[in-house]
């Protein structure tokens, strides 16, 4: 029993870390059930994120949530709340716990995470309940035997324990483990041979630049389904890898291997495996050929690998292949056997000259990227020939990057070089709205309508939709450069003297079309731009896209003038007009030519909400209408309106605790057509992975926001795990068992 002076302790504790949050539903939140009568008389007693002040309502509390609270201490009178099934101490700057604070013996879910604990104390073997236990992010040298007393834990999160050396022997006492995450354990040198005794565990992550070997042992993880180990120095897998008879994905990245042993061809059950960045594999096992359930094969980086076997054409199951870094000039022509392939990535590869004939075989293959170096004299006829064999449509190219698909309804814009002539095109196309902004940016969360947004402006106040040769449409990713963009040099051999000349960018050539049609308008739009500096991207246009800067008084003639040529008129006939100067990249004069940004362009942007400060601190808030995009609830079919304005209610409410709670909303797009349970169940499974893998919010913290919303009632909401297997096992994914 708990006495009034140490329920006193607990509120004069609570008072000195301002453990007051704002006032909710006290009860709810608390995780006390009670009758809904008198739920609703009582419904603002309590605080969120702190401790009622009222006893009682303390002794009733079954979940209590103390997340960045700037905690460096817990009372060891905690330790008396005997109901709390669920603590969250995440995020604070906790050192060490007193030993009463594990006579919380009901505990089924704890997150010590983000923390700065150098030890936990071997009583935590008292919390035989427990089911989760997160450790992330603290300073763990060692973990104490007596988390070997934890026979019902399920899920063992270690990621980011950077100190940690070895994991105790007793953790192979664990029999219910179902899931542990050592990745990031930089220091840990070896994983006890007692890890075997897992016999539940499913889920295995590993990352560790000091783990050289792994035990034998870890083929008696007969359910294992899913093994992840990166950035090892591991020289090779124990033969017994091959007892894992339902194994469903191995992950090998960026290891030291050699070889892979013969055994892996048991992996029967194998669907997705990854060899990438492997830099001292030099062969595969024909026994690769085995894996006939295989759906999903990646290998890339691996430079040392020299021999593809002729078996691999076994994979019959095969529709995704991504390789590179073959040093050849040629594909293997067993990848022509593979009838199911659908997606085929051979990027990497600048030495190509040719592919099998046997290409034609592949009647199923959607997409085809290939690598190649368009200054190539080889080029235009290794493109020939793949349109040729696979009877296939070039899509479009990057700088190295050429895509192949099946079917291909985008008009490919034609290129127009700088020294071309031409003349004024007088024909109306569209309209000139002057009340849409010339440069807008859209923000917000993914799937709240940007793209869709643009599109309206686009096709119903600049009456574009007829008209998409005016619109150039670039998503924008981390290998996006400026001389894919604006303009760049390529080399080329020929007669054995290299050659260099200029390319012209996309968005270059945009200006060109848009400057001698200046009755019509022009679209840039660029998706994504989020992960990256515009200013980098896109150079001196920055400067010009500005309303003052653009070039406003072009006037059309008969003439017929070369791009250069007529920009220096524009600038002649109208001194006031903003130019930028840009070199001749490969002359050696020493002048340079001028550049304008006609009035006609507009330029839209897109940015999701997860790394998009850096937009606005590049600074182009001034150049930009920053328009924020939030979900919209009216849209949302009926059958699930009510759930998913429900949903980001509670988003808004239990993470209002950081500084963009706004950035965790849940955007409409996925919810347009939920129309019955199995959609639902399909759009609910986007949600739950997005707030684990992407977001990665703790599950104490998703299972308050969606516990009492309508349509989960007869969810599994105990775990991550359990939730996401529930929820594929009703969402008709029937392709998994």
């Amino acid at each position: 029993m708990i006495t009034d002076e140490e329920i006193q302790k607990i509120f004069d504790w609570a008072d000195k870390n301002q453990l007051n949050g704002k006032r909710v539903h006290a009860q709810k939140r608390w995780g006390i059930d009670i009758d809904e009568e008198d739920f609703k008389k009582n419904a603002y007693d309590n605080i969120r994120d702190g401790i009622p002040r009222d006893k009682d309502t303390l002794l009733k509390v079954t979940h209590l949530n103390l997340r960045k609270q700037k905690l460096k201490d817990v009372p060891k009178e905690i330790g008396k709340l005997g109901n709390i099934t669920h603590l969250t101490l995440y995020g604070n700057s906790i050192k060490i716990l007193p030993d009463d604070f594990f006579d919380l013996t009901n505990l089924k879910s704890l997150s010590l995470s983000s923390n700065e604990f150098i030890s936990i104390p071997n009583k935590i073997g008292n919390l035989v309940k427990l089911e989760e236990l997160y450790l992330l992010r603290n300073s763990l040298k060692e973990l104490p035997s007596g988390i070997g007393n934890l026979i019902n834990l399920r899920d063992l999160n270690l990621y980011g324990s950077s100190r940690l050396k070895e994991l105790p022997k007793e953790i192979g006492n664990l029999v219910s483990l179902e899931y542990i995450n050592i990745n990031d354990c930089d220091k840990l040198e070896e994983l006890p041979k007692e890890i075997g005794s897992l016999v539940a565990l499913k889920e295995l992550r590993i990352s560790s630049k000091k783990l050289k070997n792994l035990p034998k042992e870890i083929g008696n993880l007969i359910n294992l389904e899913n093994l992840d180990i990166t950035t090892c120095p591991l020289k090779e897998l124990p033969s017994e890898i091959g007892n894992l008879a339902n194994l469903k994905y191995l992950d090998l990245t960026q290891i030291s291997l050699k070889k892979l042993p013969l055994e892996i061809g048991n992996l029967k059950k194998l669907k997705n495996l990854e060899l990438t960045y492997c830099d001292e594999l030099k062969e595969l096992p024909k026994e690769i050929g085995n894996l006939t359930n295989l759906k999903k094969f990646k290998l890339y980086g691996c430079d040392s690998l020299k021999i593809f076997p002729k078996e691999i054409s076994n994979l019959h199951s095969l529709e995704y292949l991504r390789f590179s870094s073959l040093n050849s000039k040629k594909i293997p022509s067993e990848i022509g056997n593979l009838a199911n392939l659908k997606h085929l990535d051979i990027e990497s590869n600048l030495l190509l000259e040719t592919i099998p004939k046997n290409f034609s075989n592949l009647k199923k293959l959607d997409i085809l990227e290939v690598t190649i170096d368009e200054d190539n004299e080889n080029s235009p006829n290794l493109k020939k020939q793949i349109i040729e064999i696979t009877g296939m449509k070039f899509f479009k190219f990057g700088y190295y990057t050429t895509v192949f698909l099946r079917t291909c309804g985008d008009k490919i814009l034609e290129d127009k070089q700088l020294d071309n002539k031409s003349s004024f095109t007088l024909t109306p196309k569209g309209k000139i709205d002057k009340n849409i902004p010339k440069n807008i940016l859209l923000k917000g969360v993914p799937g709240t309508g940007k793209s869709r947004a643009i599109e309206n402006i686009i096709n119903n106040k600049l009456e574009l939709k007829n008209h998409k040769e005016n619109i150039l449409r670039i998503n924008i990713h981390s290998a996006s450069s400026n001389a894919d963009l604006m303009q760049g040099i390529g080399i080329s051999s020929k007669d054995g003297q290299i050659e260099y000349k200029e390319k012209q960018g996309l968005i270059l050539n945009l200006i060109q079309r848009a400057t001698f049609n200046p009755n019509q308008p022009f679209v840039l739009i660029l998706e994504e731009i989020q992960e990256n500096s515009l200013n980098k991207l896109i150079g001196d246009l920055i400067y010009l896209i500005e309303e003052d800067k653009r070039a406003k008084n072009i006037v059309a003639d008969d003439e017929e003038y070369e791009y250069q040529e007529l920009v220096e008129k524009i600038v002649a006939d109208n001194p006031e007009t903003a130019y930028v100067e840009i070199p001749y990249l490969v002359n050696d004069s020493t002048e340079y030519r001028k550049m304008i940004m006609p009035n006609n362009l507009y330029i839209f942007c897109t940015s999701n909400y997860r790394d998009d400060k850096k937009v606005i601190e590049d600074n182009l808030l001034r150049r930009f209408e920053v328009l924020e995009i939030y979900p919209k609830v009216d849209v949302v079919h009926e059958y699930c309106k009510e759930f998913f304005s429900q949903l980001n209610e509670n988003i808004l409410e239990v993470m209002s605790d950081e500084i963009h709670p706004d950035r965790f909303l849940i955007g409409h797009s996925n919810w347009l057509k939920v129309e019955n349970q199995e959609a639902f169940y399909r759009a609910f499974l986007k949600v739950v992975v997005e707030f684990k893998d992407i977001k990665e919010v703790e599950f104490s913290d998703f299972k308050e926001i969606v516990e009492k919303l309508p349509l989960v009632d007869a969810l599994d909401l105990s775990s991550y795990k359990a939730l996401i297997e529930d929820l594929q096992s009703k969402a008709g994914y029937d392709f998994l068992d």
